[in-house]
């Protein structure tokens, strides 16, 4: 079964069981920086689990699955955050939006989150079990698998999707939904991104190239300075003059280490920290904005909403 080899292998990467439930369990781990990460797995359909995943630290709790003869396929969407391994010698990433499928067993080396944060949800499919009770709700998804699966074995094992906005939004949406007090809708919210992801074009487990800068140690004391005063907003102006580097050099290299433009990164920090506050339930909506440098609970409202898809407030409700 997916769930008892999920759960014991979690267990070996430094995660305890929290709470335990017929169709759920949910893990978490202490962190050095003094953070928690958690896992929280949930059964949905026949064959097909999800996991929540929540990690506030660089280790990663990637486990090396051993191939006993039961294929399960792993896709993963990154919400925020960044995942970067080693797979036949070159580098693996998966960042913010990015998705990718890959069978359990695949070697992976050097795993970690290289920003220490990284949110998104895992779907746990065996296309067996799967594929045999669907087939009697839903004919089509027998197709739906079983062309997943083979483009994931075209790709010896791992490939990346493609997404769209529909998917994109979906996966958002799970994120944010209860899954105990709203099952349904996340199992046709599971169905719909599969047969989404089926019809869209695959790519090779291609690896990014990561360039080496002479001012790459600038814009680390740059993120450093920044990420360490959220409450204080820096134009790319005073960044430029304060760390000695052309704007525009600042831009390029800071998008090569980081994957996104200063402004688009920091606004995505800024709302993940949001996240951390409003999962923690210690601060009003009003004093997380305050502290993340939004003087207008309104304008925080509207970047967390860009961002994640639900206005704070209301995530706040949904995790009370």
């Amino acid at each position: 079964m997916i769930k008892e080899k999920f759960t014991n292998e979690v267990s070996q990467s430094g995660f305890g069981i929290d709470k335990k439930m017929a169709r759920e369990v949910h893990f978490s781990r202490g962190e050095m920086n003094g953070s928690t990460s958690s896992l929280r797995y949930y059964e949905i359909l026949p064959g097909i689990d999800i996991v929540y995943n929540s990690f506030h630290s660089d280790q990663v709790s990637e486990v090396q699955y051993k191939n006993d003869g039961e294929q399960v396929i792993e896709i993963n969407f990154c919400l925020d955050g960044c995942f970067q391994c080693i797979l036949d010698g070159k580098v693996f990433s998966l960042e913010e939006g990015e998705i990718e499928a890959h069978l359990w067993g695949i070697p992976k080396r050097d795993a970690k989150f290289p920003r220490g944060e990284y949110r998104g949800v895992s779907l746990l499919v065996a296309p067996e079990k799967a594929v045999k009770k669907l087939n009697e709700m839903f004919p089509q998804f027998n197709t739906h698998l079983r062309n997943i699966l083979d483009g994931i074995k075209r790709y010896d094992g791992v490939m990346r999707i493609k997404s769209n906005p529909d998917i994109l939004r979906g996966f958002q949406e799970i994120y944010t939904t209860d899954p105990v007090l709203q099952q349904y809708f996340l199992q046709l919210k599971v169905l719909e991104i599969l047969g989404k992801i089926q019809s869209m074009p695959v790519f090779s487990r291609s690896a990014k190239v990561y360039y080496s800068y002479k001012d790459i140690d600038k814009v680390k004391a740059i993120h450093q300075k920044v990420a360490s005063e959220l409450e204080k907003h820096y134009s790319l102006a005073e960044l430029s003059v304060e760390f000695d580097m052309g704007k525009t050099t600042l831009q390029k290299c800071f998008k090569e280490i980081y994957g996104k433009s200063n402004y688009a990164y920091f606004k995505h920090f800024r709302m993940c920290q949001a996240l951390n506050y409003l999962e923690e339930g210690q601060l009003s909506v009003v004093e997380i904005a305050v502290k993340l440098g939004y003087g207008n609970p309104s304008k925080f409202a509207a970047a967390f909403r860009s961002v994640y898809g639900v206005a704070p407030r209301d995530f706040k409700k949904l995790n009370l």
